[in-house]
């Protein structure tokens, strides 16, 4: 899965991050008041192949690991993180700012509030560096303290009819080394994918 995230606006200073309030508000059912907000946003930002279905999201969202909560920017709805807690890392699986909210600065708050409230280092996934998009986005996150890795990575599917997509790591604070990478590709299957396979196949 990709992140989706707008490009820090050059008007944005540190102070004027630090002054805005963000919230993190998890949701555990699909019953919770937000969570069509989310789910519309969820399904606008990332293509069909980097997302699941909403039968299957309901059950991962059953997994003691997994995390789906809403970015909330003065109580309002304005973004979703969705991640899972490994062992010793966290896997950032989606990311995305509310289109009305883009231009202010909200995804490089919210991805810097989520690392000073996480000890862990944090993983996530960001497409190849074949457009100019692309490029932005990993620039991006290299800004935040996020570190680029060289290692041959494929997403597994997330839906029936689905593919493997060729993505890259990034990392933070520090690059991985080839022993993190495996045991990050070791939880990534056993988690993420293993235990829903037959929701998929």
């Amino acid at each position: 899965m990709t992140v989706v995230i707008i490009n820090l606006n050059p008007d944005m200073t540190i102070l004027s991050l630090k002054k805005m309030k963000l919230t993190f508000y998890p949701i555990t059912s699909a019953n919770d008041q937000l969570f069509d907000s989310l789910w519309e946003l969820y399904e606008k930002a990332f293509p069909i192949m980097e997302r699941r279905d909403l039968a299957l999201q309901k059950i991962i969202m059953d997994q003691e690991t997994y995390h789906c909560e809403a970015i909330l920017y003065n109580d309002e709805f304005a973004g979703l993180i969705l991640w899972w807690q490994f062992n010793s890392t966290i896997y950032i699986e989606h990311l995305a700012i509310d289109n009305n909210r883009r231009g202010q600065g909200l995804g490089a708050k919210a991805l810097i509030d989520f690392i000073n409230k996480n000890e862990q280092g944090i993983i996530l996934e960001v497409e190849l560096p074949d457009k100019t998009n692309n490029k932005r986005r990993i620039a991006f996150y290299e800004r935040l303290g996020f570190k680029l890795n060289s290692y041959t990575h494929k997403q597994w599917p997330l839906r029936n009819n689905g593919k493997e997509l060729d993505l890259l790591l990034m990392s933070y604070p520090k690059l991985l080394t080839r022993l993190d990478y495996i045991e990050f590709q070791s939880e990534l299957k056993k988690r993420c994918f293993q235990p829903f396979e037959s929701y998929i196949i």
